[in-house]
């Protein structure tokens, strides 16, 4: 009965300013609603009704409370469902208890009345307009878990229940279902803490990040930690005695040595050695060492016994004279100063008794010390039967093998130890024991680490394969289009959105309180821990895109897009395109003002606000108040700012909004100086009270340049150019060979916060609709598919060897009577594409957008028919394309000029034209080059005349960005 059970859901999440949402969602089922449910009358009783009785009631908050009402003052009534007390009451000194929650302050809006908690956990309540009402206690407000266990339906109090949707057999159980708190939509969104265990692998997951995040589940399951239960993770094991004695008894001397020192120790047992090209020409004593590397870095092991004439390092300290081997291991340390004796010697007897690498190590030392072994080998196995996270720990025979003589076979990354060389192998990364070879202190046992070709331990029963297998066939049945017209399953509207409205940038606040309350208890830094910023930020986004698209807090939407970038600062930001509905434009200055401020709020009458705005939406300062600032390039600032003083929101001529900026006196002091309205980045005062962050609101409708907002939002990764200079301090005269070619390096920068977004696999880029790309290609000439290993013939003798989705599309419209009335781009929004059978079916859910390929003029024919596929519906063939008024002609150009699109240059404007929707200024110059240089436009100044204001796009403000001057005016010749 997981679908027909009743739920009662309540939202609360915690933060300083909550508010309570109570609302009920499912369907009750018709044998629960013979039970009889306890409702709330409005004269204040209890009536017994049928569960499925949905009617709501609006009763006065006395009904609720009678303390709140003291003075009666600001108070409105508050509308209930009749079940609503089920999910509010809980019956105390019982297991159905709901754990009392921390609550910091409530703020009721629907009632008009405030209550801010005080240190004695007193409340401070007061109305809409500040007036006090008489101090009262959290459980006079609502019922306390305490009272008498004999308390019947009528006399149940109320108590404040988690948010989370739970029915009544697992609150019999006792089951906390959730943990965190929604916070009021005019306060902070503050998502709680990671403290909603996972049921398979028990990570600690904030409930936002469960899978279904439409549905308010008790029991949310993740898949960002073991894959719902798919990937078996071992629990760890706890520590041998002597390192949980190092780690965690903080009163001990050798503890705090160890955790001072606990790289070197780590170091000094290591198996393998780091490998790496490193560069020390800068470290000349004149300023502080560094360590830099060029390349890649590895993990390198050497022979089991030293060279002659050489001390024995890392791993050969296993096997070579291990009666010294303390003082051996002491002796590849430089400076001794901070190494205890002692705890060296009990971390080498811990790891000989427990870690399978030492003793297989100490196997093959043993090994070497009998007579008549001349030629042996170690070799370190990577392949496991069992995965050694799962089951326990690896032994020694899983982990290495000792080889007599020559080595018959071995795996890929096994590593043969040699008995004596002086060559170092590197580990294969993949190797398991990888990790394990190199922090020996953080594998004690020798556990295996990262492995590839881990199977998922869900394999499925066969009652669950039969179910899958009969859901497929019962979906993969066709559907008659007379049969999906009548039940309206192709009714979609066609949506062409047109300009942007709005431009947003959202940038993670590396101080949000989550952040800060999960790493401040361990003492780390959010640099520290880049998969909490990832991930915190990724909830604030889901959620900002939630309220922006779904609950149309900026008024109603039609399309979206955004992306998720970090740069070189590393920080996760996302740049968003909002798409209005025509109905919640903003054609007016006076309507910008509602959504977009940019200026420093009143600081009396709003002193919240004004705290948010001085601190993340203050640009700089820079220009002469700080020259140093990123901002500043060639002594101006490159988002000249400050601005000026603005009087009324405007829009210039280029369509660029001039926000209102009062000369009111209202200033901010940031690092010592003070900013006025002209410092303000745009805002949204809802949007920076709920999330606390950087978020920049731009509109952009009436611009002419949104086609450089697509352009900046899909610009792709950061990159550096990294010049590889030597370190010359002037005073050599030797000649230096400059390789220009070798001295810069093109690389990508992947900071720590993308690297954790990556592994999360969270979107990069994400759209609404979607958009898909139509291919159409001459006849005879689809591209063919085929590997190196395919005979010729053979890929020509498949049937599929003609098909393509172009084909396909003709004989969709042979097969289907709606698509006559369809063009090819206009087509995807009633049909969908299935490779896999190459074929088009009518569309069931959802929407896209068709779009055509891009080809240039100079591309003869495939060019003229992309014309065509513009204007002509329903084609059954290439022959129906060439036909205009029932006469067929040989080429899809003479069909083009029958059809008036070519003779008067008009099809180059038009490419012209259409290019300018995407393209740069400098492409569509490039692109009129082209045009002039193939001969093909007959007035080559009328096509000039035409679109010069399209082919001089970008020059003037790429001259009024290098004089650092706005007001620059160039007229077009």
């Amino acid at each position: 009965m997981v679908d027909e059970e009743l739920h009662f859901k309540t939202i609360l999440r915690r933060k300083n300013v909550a508010k309570a949402r109570i609302y009920r969602k499912s369907v009750i089922d018709d044998k629960k609603s013979k039970r009889l449910k306890t409702a709330l009358k409005e004269n204040g009783t209890f009536d017994k009704r049928r569960g499925n009785d949905s009617t709501a009631l609006r009763i006065p908050l006395s009904e609720l409370s009678p303390n709140i009402l003291n003075d009666g003052r600001g108070i409105a009534n508050v509308e209930v469902s009749r079940q609503l007390h089920s999910s509010l009451k809980t019956k105390p000194s019982t297991n159905n208890n709901i754990r009392s929650k921390r609550i910091s302050s409530i703020n009721i809006t629907k009632l008009g009345v405030n209550l801010s908690k005080r240190f004695d956990n007193t409340f401070a309540a007061t109305t809409s307009n500040q007036d006090p009402i008489p101090e009262l206690q959290l459980n006079e407000l609502f019922a306390s878990d305490s009272g008498d266990d004999n308390m019947n339906d009528e006399s149940d109090g109320y108590s404040l229940a988690t948010n989370s949707s739970f029915d009544e057999d697992e609150m019999s159980n006792g089951t906390d279902a959730m943990e965190t708190f929604e916070i009021t939509s005019g306060g902070y969104y503050d998502i709680g803490d990671p403290v909603i265990e996972c049921q398979y692998c028990g990570a600690n997951m904030w409930y936002s990040e469960r899978k279904n995040k439409c549905r308010h589940a008790s029991n949310p399951k993740f898949s960002m930690c073991c894959g719902s239960g798919k990937v078996q993770l071992p629990l760890l094991k706890p520590a041998p005695k002597v390192l949980q004695h190092l780690l965690f008894d903080n009163e001990s001397c050798e503890s705090k040595n160890f955790q001072q020192q606990i790289r070197m120790y780590n170091v000094m047992f290591a198996f393998t050695s780091p490998g790496a090209k490193v560069d020390n020409r800068f470290n000349n004593g004149r300023c502080s060492p560094n360590f830099r590397i060029q390349g890649q870095s590895c993990r390198r092991i050497g022979s089991m016994l030293p060279m002659p004439g050489q001390n024995p390092r890392f791993a050969q300290l296993y096997v070579y004279d291990t009666e010294n081997e303390i003082e051996n291991r002491m002796h590849g340390f430089r400076s001794k100063s901070g190494i205890d004796v002692n705890i060296v010697r009990k971390l080498s007897e811990m790891l000989y008794e427990h870690n399978v690498h030492a003793q297989s190590f100490r196997m093959a030392r043993d090994r070497l010390c009998e007579e008549g072994v001349s030629d042996l080998k170690l070799r370190l196995i990577s392949e496991r039967r069992n995965d050694g996270r799962i089951y326990n720990q690896p032994t020694v025979s899983e982990v290495a093998a000792l080889i007599v003589g020559d080595v018959d076979t071995a795996e890929k990354r096994d590593i043969i130890v040699q008995k004596q060389c002086g060559e170092l192998q590197r580990i294969d990364e993949y190797h398991t024991s990888y990790l394990g070879y190199q922090y020996p202190l953080l594998f004690p046992y020798g556990e295996d680490g990262y492995r590839p070709n881990v199977r998922h331990r869900d394999k499925g029963t066969n009652i669950r394969h039969f179910t899958d297998i009969t859901q497929s066939e019962q979906n993969n049945k066709d559907i008659p289009w007379e049969e999906a017209t009548k039940r309206n399953r192709l009714t979609i509207r066609e949506c062409y959105v047109g300009f942007p409205d709005l431009f947003i940038t959202f940038t993670c606040n590396p101080n949000w309180p989550e952040i800060q309350r999960l790493l401040g208890s361990v003492h780390l830094k959010a640099s520290d821990r880049p998969d909490i910023i990832s991930r915190v930020f990724k909830m604030k986004f889901d959620e900002l895109l939630s309220d922006l698209t779904k609950k149309s807090l900026l008024g109603k939407v039609l399309a979206y897009m955004y992306t998720i970038e970090f740069q070189k600062r590393g920080l996760p930001h996302a740049h968003i395109l909002i798409f209005l509905h025509p109905s919640n434009k903003y054609p007016t200055p006076s309507d910008i003002d509602r959504i977009i401020s940019a200026e420093i709020p009143d600081q009396d009458t709003n002193e919240e606000l004004y705290n948010l705005v001085k601190t993340p939406m203050i640009h700089g300062p820079c220009g002469f108040a700080n020259r140093y600032s990123p901002c500043m390039k060639d002594g101006k600032c490159s988002k000249y700012f400050p601005k000026q003083f603005q009087p009324e929101t405007i829009v210039d001529q280029d369509g660029f909004p001039v926000y209102r900026r009062r000369d009111n006196g209202h200033t901010v002091l940031k690092n010592g100086i003070q900013v006025d309205n002209r410092n303000v980045v745009p805002y949204n005062a809802k949007l920076l009270t709920k999330y606390q962050a950087h978020i920049n609101i731009i509109w952009c409708n009436q611009s002419t340049s949104i086609k450089y907002l697509f352009k900046y939002i899909n610009k792709g990764y950061d990159r550096i150019t990294a010049a590889i200079v030597p370190n010359d301090d002037g005073t050599s005269n030797q000649p230096h060979n400059i390789d220009e070619i070798k001295q810069y390096i093109d690389c990508r920068y992947v900071s720590p916060s993308e690297a954790s977004w990556r592994i999360f696999s969270f979107p990069i880029h994400g759209r609404k609709p979607a958009v898909e790309i139509l291919y159409f290609h001459c006849e005879g000439q689809n591209l063919v598919y085929y590997t190196d290993f395919d005979r010729i013939n053979t890929v020509l003798e498949k049937p599929s060897v003609t098909e393509s989705m172009f084909t396909s599309w003709f004989e969709a419209n042979c097969k289907y009577p709606e698509a006559q009335n369809l063009t090819y781009n206009k087509f995807v929004s009633k049909f969908v594409y299935v490779k896999k059978k190459r074929e088009w079916k009518p569309r069931q859910k959802g929407y896209t957008i068709g779009r055509l390929i891009w080809v240039p003029p100079t591309t003869g024919e495939l060019y003229y028919l992309r014309l065509m596929l513009t204007h002509v519906k329903g084609p059954r063939n290439y022959n129906d394309i060439k036909t205009v008024n029932n006469v067929k002609y040989d080429t899809f150009r003479d069909a083009c000029f029958a059809m008036g699109f070519i003779g008067d240059d008009r099809e180059f404007i038009a490419a012209i034209k259409e290019a300018n929707h995407w393209g740069s200024g400098q492409y569509l110059r490039l692109l009129f080059v082209h045009m002039l240089l193939s001969g093909s436009i007959n007035r080559p100044r009328h096509v000039w005349s035409k679109t010069c204001h399209l082919l001089t796009d970008g020059i003037l403000y790429a001259q009024q960005r290098i004089a650092n001057n706005r007001g620059i005016i160039f007229p077009i010749l």
